[in-house]
């Protein structure tokens, strides 16, 4: 029982199997359970085998008991230079709740070709024994995986993180040379008081000493562009005392002062692209939930932002004007250009299938967007196509029969699909912050076809935040203190940490 205990204990914990070795640890067993016989290293190793087994067979039976499920895919690369992908799945259950597994974080020695990434794609998705129920696979956008997850079969969809084109279209509106300026020096400004202890002590009694916030400042990171606007948040707050202490000769020289000063006219742009940024900062964590459909709230998101935040303003500094005009550029070519209409219609789906959204198209006055909508579904509730509508009856003979003699022998007292589309149609809007999959389960009995493609596409991810999370994790259990283990050592604790039940 203790040993059990144990091996959770470090699962759990993402602790290196060396931790029962410790000198300190030992001493603290011998205290509780005198008794207690710690095991070696290799019996911890075998036992945490064997939870990952029991752990897997459970995430197994859970999936084998979803209709649909969607992936999410990324690599990364350790600091011991080896290269892991991680793989999430997705899915909505019978009673209507959004799970999440990471069903591995491997390593992946091949070259990340196309066709090795397809390849080590479907040998995990078929180790799991989940094929027929992909629906759809979210990735990053590189061309390779692009490629990859394209050519596996028609019925599992590409889909692009949208979380990542987005920070693409941002950092592209950040290139702007003033504002590459203002941000190099912000920059600056962070590693500063992050490397000069006088200057961070000197920070802290100045934050103190104005009655604002001690919160410390956070640096930008290239690949998340969200951490741009933290750092601008963060600046903006102590504005008052960073310029107290690089105007203070006994801690700041004058040199570095005016290497790290912000003009006045500088810490108005500073203010003016917190309040550009803020939309977008809401925008990822919204779509990064791991509880609640995001691929529904996209389209909707992207005709508000720019309807309500990339408009013209007279007010706006220059160039805050040229960030929206770039931005505006930058969407139309990544997400309403007629290149991407495949893209655009999948969206546009998994939108009416959310009762937050359903009406947004005729709200909008879009009814031919509406019209192909109505027709699309009406063609995967048609029982010719119901093939489409359970993954788990493909191909069946059983499933045919049926379907014939469902259309032979049609059953009167059941709710024909146009009127249970017409009746969908008709239904009123839930509050935007309200849960549309509780609404399901509410209605679902009411619409017993269309609420299996709501599963099919709510379950569905809008960006590949989840395998990303992954490697946090993986960064973690993988660390130079550790990188001498092995990869199957390393994917067992983090599937256990992710995945092992309170």
């Amino acid at each position: 029982m203790i040993t059990e205990s144990l091996v959770r204990y470090i699962a759990k914990d993402m602790l290196p199997l060396s931790s029962v070795d410790g000198i300190g640890f030992l001493e603290f067993m011998r205290t509780v359970s005198p008794n207690y016989e710690v095991p070696c290293r290799n019996t911890i190793k075998r036992r945490m085998l064997g939870l990952y087994l029991t752990e897997k067979n459970r995430v197994a039976s859970d999936l084998n008991g979803i209709d649909f499920i969607a992936l999410t895919t990324d690599c990364w690369t350790s600091r011991s230079n080896e290269s892991y992908i991680s793989i999430t799945a997705h899915g909505i259950t019978n009673e209507w709740k959004i799970v999440n597994y990471i069903i591995t974080t491997e390593l992946m020695d091949e070259r990340h070709t196309s066709i090795n990434l397809k390849e080590k794609l479907l040998d995990i998705i078929k180790d799991w024994n989940i094929y027929i129920k992909v629906v759809c696979i979210v990735h990053d956008n590189a061309i390779n995986i692009k490629n990859a997850v394209c050519s596996m079969a028609p019925d599992i969809k590409s889909r692009t993180c949208f979380a990542h084109s987005l920070q693409l279209c941002v950092n592209k509106g950040l290139e702007d040379k003033y504002i590459k300026d203002l941000l190099s020096t912000a920059s600056s400004i962070v590693s500063h008081f992050k490397h000069s202890t006088v200057a961070s002590k000197a920070l802290l009694a100045a934050q103190k000493n104005l009655k604002i916030s001690t919160n410390k400042l956070v640096q930008s990171v290239k690949t998340r562009w969200n951490s741009v606007y933290a750092m601008l948040v963060r600046l903006n707050d102590s504005r008052q005392a960073i310029c107290s202490v690089l105007n203070d000769r006994t801690v700041t020289t004058r040199t570095t002062a005016l290497t790290l000063e912000l003009n006045e006219s500088k810490w108005e742009l500073l203010e003016y692209l917190i309040k550009v940024l803020e939309p977008f900062n809401l925008v990822t964590n919204i779509l990064s939930s791991a509880k609640t459909p995001t691929i529904s709230t996209v389209q909707p998101i992207l005709k508000s932002i720019v309807d309500n935040f990339l408009k013209h303003d007279n007010t706006d500094l220059q160039q805050i004007q040229t960030f929206k005009r770039i931005l505006t550029q930058e969407f139309e070519t990544r997400f309403f250009d007629a290149a991407h209409e495949e893209a655009i219609f999948f969206l546009n789906i998994a939108s009416f299938l959310d009762p937050r959204y359903k009406n947004y198209f005729a709200d909008n006055n879009n009814d031919g967007t509406l019209t192909l909508i109505r027709n699309f579904i009406q063609t995967q509730l048609n029982f010719d196509d119901g093939a489409e509508i359970n993954p788990t009856d493909r191909d069946t003979a059983q499933h045919l029969e049926m379907t014939a003699l469902d259309i032979l022998f049609p059953d009167n007292e059941r709710c024909s699909e146009q009127n249970e589309l017409d009746k969908y149609v008709k239904e009123n809007t839930i509050n935007k912050n309200a849960c549309p999959l509780a609404w399901w389960k509410e209605n679902s009995s009411r619409y017993p076809n269309i609420s299996k493609l709501a599963k099919k596409y709510l379950c569905i991810p809008s960006t590949s935040t989840p395998s990303e999370r992954a490697f946090s994790t993986a960064g973690n259990i993988i660390t130079a203190k550790r990188n001498c283990l092995s990869g199957e050592t390393a994917k067992w604790l983090i599937f256990l940490s992710h995945n092992t039940k309170q």
